[in-house]
């Protein structure tokens, strides 16, 4: 009997663990990449350069993923860094100053808002406030008044970072602080700056007690932040809103 030629390796054969390609993964891979590139989201030109607008809102992105401004400069602040040149930095006390007004006798249907209410890091009430069952039945003593389109700052363990752009009148614990926004800077802007991972962690930084960490109210006014034009603090609120 002839003895058999061994067969010529086919396009099939893949090496083992000896240090070999798998050719097979490898097309696939590329194929997959290819399509993710293809399936990635258009931006608009208005909303191409938002890296940065990202990072001072406190949400990480893909690096790379977004355009540059053009220019920047020193922003002279330790937790803000580097911001486009054509923005301001101005203290909090200067664009939404902390509204004092107090309720000393809170009527049954006010709807009250706690800092259990609000929950941690996004800026939303919680299902017991969000469903109105929270009224003024539910304080006692002095509570802080707000209007819609303040916006309330936790001042009890900011670490814990709530958050809430009021959409109604209430009163609220005496634990939030009510700052109300001026012209110069949007409810939703204030509060996605209050909500960013540097802000907070430099409050956080300035807290007194042990047990029961608190921010004054004026370290917090005194604290400086960032301020783009009043249409671009819109769109940047607007593309976070949607992410």
């Amino acid at each position: 009997a002839l003895a058999r030629p061994p067969r010529p390796a086919e396009q099939n054969d893949r090496p083992g663990r000896d240090g070999g390609q798998d050719l097979g993964c490898d097309v696939s891979r590329k194929h997959q990449e290819s399509k993710d590139r293809m399936s990635r989201p258009k931006i608009n030109h208005q909303m191409a350069n938002l890296q940065e607008r990202r990072q001072i809102a406190g949400f990480a992105s893909t690096p790379g993923r977004w355009k540059r401004y053009p220019a920047y400069k020193p922003s002279g602040v330790d937790w803000l860094g580097a911001i486009p040149a054509h923005w301001e930095v101005k203290r909090l006390k200067y664009v939404a100053p902390i509204c004092d007004e107090r309720a000393y006798a809170v009527e049954p249907e006010a709807r009250y808002i706690g800092l259990e209410h609000i929950e941690s890091a996004t800026g939303r009430l919680g299902e017991s406030a969000s469903n109105g069952s929270q009224n003024g039945a539910a304080t006692e003593g002095t509570a802080a008044v707000f209007r819609t389109g303040d916006v309330l700052f936790g001042k009890l363990r900011p670490y814990l970072s709530k958050v809430l752009e009021a959409s109604f009148e209430g009163v609220c614990s005496t634990e939030l602080l009510v700052m109300r926004p001026t012209p110069e800077i949007t409810s939703r802007f204030l509060a996605y700056t209050l909500l960013s991972k540097e802000f907070i962690a430099w409050v956080d930084s300035m807290t007194y007690g042990t047990k029961m960490p608190r921010a004054s109210p004026e370290q917090v006014t005194n604290t400086e932040a960032p301020l783009p034009p009043v249409t671009e603090q819109r769109a940047i609120a607007a593309f976070l809103d949607r992410e």
